[in-house]
């Protein structure tokens, strides 16, 4: 075999160009430390030259699971196009190079709701192992949850990347992060559950649902988006409605912290409850009653709208159903109100003045 094609000089400058990379000299220069067989595999990356530059520090910090990666040509080909496509997984790769065999397998159909959630699940110790840490040493669970959630969200962008056109389009992708988001919500709030600070009969006895909205709710998230919620509670068993919503409300914000309090492992993405009745000044937490009556007689217009995309995603799934079901007559009926139309047209005004002109 030729030096050109067996060492440093197996690519052309001409021919690193033809395969995207922008940084040429540096991107030969890299592709040294690697076989001359990874560099067709940049032919169908998003950005050859980020990339490169992960390959290069994980080889620096972890050679041997990299190098494990590389040896199969198709697992190497999906770990590049993920690297390639993004920035995030790249960071999470390098944080955690023992979570590239997530990649070995290739999906050959998107993960359900039970399915991730059966996962994550299996990837914590739920008892009491959400205790909130006193020391710099992050919470063992917190951590095993954010990493288990990448490392499913990682293989989803590489069906995403490989296969979706046969497989799968832009409407399926979406509805499977949204699920993966309700998954790690719901996991997380059992984690709350685990170590919240009252009696055991008081917490079983508080309903508690997570209610999606926006993108989450419609299963239209991307991956980047923010996760809307409202929160209901329901109190049983003898308990009082102030004290269930005492209690929904410390493992509304307990579960706040678990997805995207500062810790080792990044946050998961931001839970956003500002669509709550209120908004951000409302309370956190409302019973169904407070809330039937809150959008009984003061909802706005947009809020109801906002509901038409509301779906539960995490607790308790069959107070969520309660919840969407009692205001829906409220929903569709908002659209008799004098300037209902006029109203719409206005929010829309709204939302299309901060889309960007270009």
């Amino acid at each position: 075999m030729a030096r050109s094609q067996a060492a440093g000089g197996r690519a052309t400058l001409t021919e690193l160009a033809k395969l995207g990379f922008a940084e040429l000299s540096t991107a030969k220069v890299h592709l040294e430390e690697f076989e001359p067989e990874i560099v067709a595999h940049f032919r169908l990356c998003a950005d050859p030259d980020q990339a490169l530059r992960f390959l290069s520090q994980l080889r620096e910090r972890s050679p041997e699971p990299l190098a494990t990666m590389l040896t199969e040509p198709d697992t190497a080909a999906r770990l590049i196009r993920v690297l390639g496509a993004s920035s995030g997984l790249g960071d999470f790769f390098r944080r955690r190079p023992e979570a590239l065999e997530c990649l070995a397998e290739p999906l050959t159909e998107l993960p359900s709701f039970d399915q991730m959630r059966a996962e994550l699940r299996g990837t914590v110790q739920l008892r009491g192992a959400a205790q909130q840490s006193t020391s710099d040493d992050s919470s063992p669970a917190i951590l095993e949850l954010r990493v288990g959630y990448r490392r499913i969200l990682a293989r989803i962008a590489a069906f995403d990347l490989e296969q979706s056109d046969q497989l799968a389009g832009v409407d399926a992708i979406a509805s499977s992060l949204a699920d993966l988001a309700g998954a790690a919500i719901d996991v997380a709030l059992t984690l709350a559950r685990e170590s919240a600070p009252f009696s055991h009969h008081d917490v079983e006895a508080t309903g508690f649902s997570v209610i999606a909205m926006g993108k989450t709710g419609a299963q239209e998230l991307n991956y980047l988006s923010d996760v809307d919620v409202i929160y209901v509670a329901e109190a049983r068993n003898g308990v009082a409605t102030e004290k269930a919503v005492e209690i929904a409300t410390w493992l509304a914000m307990h579960l706040g912290s678990i997805i995207q309090s500062p810790e080792v492992e990044p946050e998961l993405w931001e839970l956003d409850a500002n669509l709550r009745p209120e908004g951000k000044d409302g309370a956190l937490v409302r019973s169904l009653e407070s809330h039937l009556a809150y959008y009984g007689r003061w909802a706005k217009d947009c809020e109801f709208q906002a509901l038409l995309k509301a779906r539960p995603i995490a607790g308790d799934l069959e107070l969520g159903d309660r919840f969407v079901d009692a205001l829906a007559p409220l929903v569709w009926s908002s659209a008799s109100r004098d300037n209902f139309v006029e109203s719409v047209q206005r929010m829309r005004e709204r939302v299309t003045e901060h889309i960007p002109s270009d």
